[in-house]
């Protein structure tokens, strides 16, 4: 969540593994310093 509030990122489900592991590559690569607030709707219950 950006600073104004705005959710800048949301999980999505993968077509496949390796959709999935190039998304965690692109993460890395341009977003290695980004702050992390995970969140969930398991979370959001308790």
């Amino acid at each position: 969540m950006a600073a104004n509030g705005q959710v800048i990122g949301r999980s999505e489900m993968d077509s496949s593994e390796c959709a999935r592991d190039n998304g965690i590559g692109s993460v890395r690569t341009n977003a290695a310093d980004a702050r992390l607030d995970a969140r969930s709707a398991d979370a959001l219950r308790t």
